[in-house]
């Protein structure tokens, strides 16, 4: 009986009859506002979610939109709708909080392209990688065209070429075929193994787990960046992610002051710095120039990015074993976090530091091999 009187709402909503022709039509607002009350009503979720699907369904539908009045007003096919709601996200995070893969990827749609609200391409990562790895294709297809560019995380062709495989038919077979001309024989064989484990963990019962793997996987656990994107963007009225980086720990004012200095500093490529990492103090000494600062290690980074500058400095000075991408050498054997997966965190920790975009990164991965820009020092 609910859902029928949504529908008969909705239908309501959408159905009209100018009284002349290329007349507007105003959508009644207590038309509107019942819709809108089934759809945050929280005794009634699975209703509600319907509501705010109808709801969405109508604003999917519109070509052109503007802002006019303090309404949302839309053209679809020469006639004008408009109604008071100058917030439609909350429709959208109610419908991703309720819903499933179709409503999260529809999210991660709006986050990309920035409608209703800023370009959050870290947000759309976020909600289309949940909806891919709850199963739904088209999610990742969508997903292996962020990681091949490069948005919301730095750019992998490795992981854009295993989503596209995971896609099956619903990626073009061109698009397949280009993404695996970067690899050879050997590479290709090692994501072909990979898909088929990934495949495996779509089932209804390892799905959720699957995701938070892909998570931490992508370095978006251990850095902070997300650290309760459900309360984070469903109740907030408008995400927000801060120019710097979220601190590890308590530090003091002074030190916070020195940490700061490091974003005042205006270098052209991660080149520039040089990285003196003291062991036995457990310092770190930034340069730039004639700049210097001194700061305790564990202020600006995490135990684990630790081991991995010692480790990358012994592989290149020291005749240490080779960092892989896909094993988890660096953290030990009883965490899940990959070396691949290691470095993006460090990446995103260090060009914050200095304020800077995705580009601006002290590793990177080149045929498998772990490569640094930053000029590394151990004392």
């Amino acid at each position: 009986m609910v859902f029928l009187i949504a529908d008969t709402i909705a239908e309501k909503f959408i159905d009209h009859e100018p009284e002349e022709d290329n007349m507007p039509f105003v959508i009644y607002d207590e038309i509107f506002e019942e819709l809108l009350s089934i759809a945050f009503n929280d005794a009634v979720e699975k209703i509600g979610l319907e509501a705010a699907r109808k709801l969405i369904s109508c604003m999917e539908h519109a070509k052109d939109y503007d802002f006019l009045d303090s309404h949302i007003r839309y053209n679809a096919n020469k006639d004008v709708y408009w109604y008071k709601n100058p917030e439609p996200m909350p429709l959208y995070r109610r419908a991703a909080k309720l819903g499933g893969a179709k409503d999260w990827q529809t999210l991660a749609h709006v986050y990309y392209e920035g409608r209703y609200t800023s370009r959050y391409w870290l947000y759309a990562f976020y909600w289309m990688l949940k909806a891919a790895t709850h199963g739904r294709k088209k999610a990742m297809v969508a997903l292996s065209g962020y990681l091949e560019n490069g948005k919301g995380v730095e750019a992998d062709t490795n992981e854009a070429y295993i989503w596209a495989l995971m896609a099956k038919d619903c990626c073009s077979s061109d698009k397949k075929e280009e993404l695996e001309s970067r690899f050879n024989t050997s590479e290709q064989n090692r994501a072909h193994a990979e898909t088929r484990r990934r495949i495996m963990l779509l089932k209804p019962k390892t799905r959720e787990s699957f995701f938070q793997e892909m998570l931490e996987h992508y370095g978006l656990v251990e850095t902070g960046i997300i650290e309760d994107p459900v309360v984070q963007m469903i109740q907030a009225p408008e995400p927000k992610v801060s120019k710097k980086r979220s601190r590890f720990g308590d530090i003091s004012e002074e030190e916070k002051k020195r940490v700061e200095k490091l974003g005042e500093w205006e270098p052209d490529s991660p080149a520039e710095i040089t990285m003196e990492y003291y062991l036995l103090e457990q310092k770190i000494r930034f340069r730039y120039k004639r700049k210097s600062v001194t700061v305790k290690a564990t202020s600006v980074f995490e135990p684990s990015h630790l081991r991995l500058l010692k480790a990358f400095y012994d592989m290149k000075h020291k005749e240490g074993p080779n960092i892989a991408p896909k094993n988890n050498s660096i953290v030990g054997p009883d965490k899940r976090q990959l070396n691949n997966s290691l470095s993006y965190g460090f990446n995103n920790v260090f060009r914050k530091l200095f304020n800077k975009g995705k580009d601006f990164k002290a590793f990177y991965w080149d045929h498998m091999e772990l490569k640094s820009k930053i000029n590394l020092e151990l004392k």
